[in-house]
């Protein structure tokens, strides 16, 4: 392990502003993670992380948190790709008002369902983690 000595300046590059001022949301983050990654990639990790998710829960069910985590992979996976179609169909001027808007429901129902299945992940592996989650004093 390489550490850096206290007499060393701090480089140059690092942002010291203050927390909070920065206005991307993380949608937004995850939306410009997702563009930098091609369709193979997104959809590999789709169909794996719901093979994970499948196998899992009906294999191994006390690991009910692990394959909620893969499946909030997955649903990640295929609202990127979605994403990816909604840019697609804004950028053609050929594109009827009403296939911009019905192309946005998948996207808002598949990333519901993957903000659901990441928060049911960290729920359940709390709970599993603490034995359990009960009222303070019983």
């Amino acid at each position: 392990m390489q550490t850096i000595p206290d007499s060393q300046a701090r480089p140059e590059s690092t942002d010291m502003s203050p927390a909070g001022t920065s206005t991307e949301t993380l949608h937004e983050v995850l939306a410009s993670q997702a563009r930098d990654r091609t369709r193979l990639e997104l959809s590999a990790g789709a169909l794996v992380g719901g093979a994970n998710a499948a196998l899992i829960w009906v294999r191994f069910p006390s690991l009910h948190w692990l394959a909620a985590g893969f499946a909030a992979t997955a649903f990640y996976g295929v609202w990127c790709l979605i994403d990816r179609q909604v840019t697609d169909i804004d950028a053609s001027p050929e594109k009827s008002r009403f296939s911009r808007i019905l192309i946005r429901v998948p996207r808002f129902a598949v990333g519901a369902l993957g903000w659901a299945s990441a928060l049911f992940a960290i729920g359940a592996f709390l709970t599993a983690a603490l034995g359990g989650l009960s009222f303070p004093g019983r």
